[in-house]
């Protein structure tokens, strides 16, 4: 199937003057008449920011919610101890005041462990005026942990976290203590945004059980605890997800109008004005992040300048955009390579997808060279599974599934699918009944480039007698189906960082099994048994050796369909200095946008 290159037609720009244009000198003597400043130059002065969403994020707590989007958001409201930096993507202290003293243990209760020694910033406050303190980080830890706070997607990164040692002395110094020798503790443990205890356990249920006993405690055991559960409710609630969302960010989260826009404002006084930590700069006066569902909308909108940064632009429109010299005297245009990838992800519960080699099959089936070239405008490169390719521990040795219609066939074939009755459909029986090969392929309202991979799946997979039905629904509707089961098929991506991959959130059993994001419901005891030896290899050679096979293992399986790794295509208004491109996403850094 071919699917047009789409070109943008009919949109209008603006006429601006820009640079040196000045107004005649009156002549002596002449009044001197007052000029309404132009839309133009009043949006040249404004000190605030608009930023482009496609749609509403999935909620603003940093601990429930799990779309890219509103991490995005929630880095400008609260604050962790250490943040990559932009340029070199090294780890830095943000809330902390200096990197952790990092020791292995070799005696004692921790012997064989590790132990991580942090201390907050003495500046840093919460918005009551409150010292931000290790209890606080204790707090966000703890729920967590809590078995029935929806957080199973992040457990994963903070489960060698045994015990945290308050110094009695400083409030802002702690000790982590673990057992084991976690290879990316030093990351997990800075990279969690902190969440404020006097608001968001206000009654205090967290405060009785300690650590050791959360580590312990199932969902069965914590719904047998009227506190725990009590607290997971509060927690889990829209209250703290979309309503009352305090942090210790530069920016207080002031509105959100559901399919409009979310505000931001920067703190007048905010503790973070005192450092001279990079990490800590937030110069826009205000952050406003507008929902528009059409992306061809949401140019039109920047055009007339209501929207300052567009990010996430579907390549075949960028590559319009490079072409168009009046919106270029606007808009800055940038297009970074990226951590992250896309896929169409398979629910392995279906009995139709229990199959690896029908599985395989439909990997056949996929065009991805011709998905980067047509639907990426080569702004995009081949990959083989859930390692992005700029990392070292990235499987080199593995071959993409080429497109392959006659290999296709026989792997159909061979997992036993025929047309039996002659409709034009494969078929199959399982379980004492006649399944006809037909499969819903879903993906999230608004997103071309999801939709034209559904396309091109279909048209393909027509011709070997599969039926593709394609579905869109809302982001949020999307992911709580995806959370669910309920689907089949579903193209999305991930967003990535710089840091070693912790396999075990999607890729582990128990991520299925604890509500985490393996939400396919792969199972491969191989791959348990090497994602848990990763976990604890701090040798790089053998560690790299062990990601190798699990990526062999998981290429195999082929419980995704992985497709490609993308650019990250952006606009920034040119009214903005400071802007500095990274391959961390989103990649730009809002809060650095200064006038010129």
């Amino acid at each position: 199937m071919n699917i047009r290159k789409k070109t943008i037609l009919g949109l209008l720009g603006l006429s601006l003057c820009f640079g040196s244009c000045q107004p005649s000198t009156p002549k002596e003597g002449e009044p001197v008449q007052e000029v309404e400043p132009t839309q133009a130059s009043k949006k040249m002065k404004d000190p605030s920011v608009t930023v482009w969403e496609l749609d509403d994020p999935d909620g603003l707590n940093p601990i429930t919610s799990q779309g890219a989007a509103a991490t995005y958001i929630q880095n400008n409201i609260f604050s962790r101890l250490l943040e990559f930096h932009p340029e070199d993507l090294k780890l830095v202290p943000q809330l902390a005041l200096t990197m952790p003293d990092v020791r292995e243990l070799e005696e004692g209760p921790y012997a064989g462990g590790m132990s991580l020694q942090f201390t907050i910033r003495p500046e840093a406050k919460w918005d009551n005026g409150q010292a931000v303190t290790a209890y606080d980080y204790l707090f966000t830890v703890k729920a967590i942990k809590n078995p029935l706070v929806e957080s199973g997607n992040r457990r994963p990164y903070y489960e060698f976290i045994d015990s945290i040692y308050i110094s009695p002395e400083n409030e802002q110094e702690f000790t982590i203590f673990s057992k084991q020798r976690y290879f990316i503790a030093e990351e997990s443990a800075g990279d969690m945004l902190i969440m404020p205890e006097y608001i968001y356990n206000p009654e205090g249920l967290m405060k009785k059980l300690s650590l050791a006993e959360l580590n312990k405690m199932d969902a069965d055991a914590a719904e047998k605890d009227a506190e725990l559960k009590r607290f997971a409710e509060l927690f889990n609630s829209p209250k703290y997800n979309n309503e009352t969302v305090v942090g210790s960010g530069p920016y207080r989260f002031v509105e959100w109008s559901n399919g409009q826009h979310i505000i931001l404002e920067r703190k007048k006084d905010w503790w973070g004005n005192q450092t001279k930590n990079p990490m800590l700069v937030a110069y826009p006066d205000k952050i406003i992040h507008k929902v528009v569902n059409d992306p061809s909308t949401a140019i039109t909108v920047a055009r007339n300048e209501e929207i300052d940064v567009l990010h996430n632009i579907k390549p075949v429109k960028f590559k319009a955009l490079k072409e168009d010299k009046e919106f270029q005297e606007l808009f800055e245009l940038s297009s970074p390579h990226v951590f992250g990838y896309y896929y169409i992800a398979m629910n392995l519960r279906n009995p139709k997808l229990q199959d690896k080699k029908l599985r395989q099959a439909l990997s056949h089936i996929i065009n991805r060279q011709e998905i980067i070239d047509v639907l990426f405008e080569g702004l995009a490169t081949e990959t083989v599974g859930p390692i992005n390719p700029q990392k070292d521990h990235y499987n080199d040795q593995l071959k993409p599934f080429s497109y392959d219609l006659d290999r296709a066939k026989e792997l159909l074939t061979e997992a036993g699918w025929t047309d039996s009755n002659n409709d034009g459909f494969l078929d199959k029986r399982i379980n004492g009944k006649l399944e006809k090969l037909s499969l819903e392929f879903l993906y999230n309202q608004g997103n071309e480039i999801r939709k034209n991979i559904g396309l091109l799946l279909q048209g393909e997979a027509r011709t070997l007698g599969i039926e593709i039905k394609i579905k869109s629904a809302k982001s949020s509707v999307a992911k709580m189906k995806a959370k669910n089961g309920e689907f089949e098929l579903i193209c999305s991506a991930w967003a990535q960082g710089p840091q070693l991959d912790e396999l075990k959130q999607g890729w582990h059993s128990s991520s299925y099994e604890t509500n985490g994001s393996n939400y396919i419901g792969f199972r491969n005891e191989e791959c348990d048994r090497i994602i848990d030896s990763i976990r604890v290899t701090l040798e790089p050679q053998k560690r790299k050796a062990l990601y190798f096979r699990a990526q062999a293992i998981i290429h195999e399986e082929q419980p995704y369909l992985f497709l490609c790794v993308p650019s990250s295509c952006f606009a920034i208004h040119k009214r903005f200095s400071n802007i500095e491109t990274s391959p961390l996403r989103p990649g730009y850094r809002v809060t650095d946008f200064q006038l010129k």
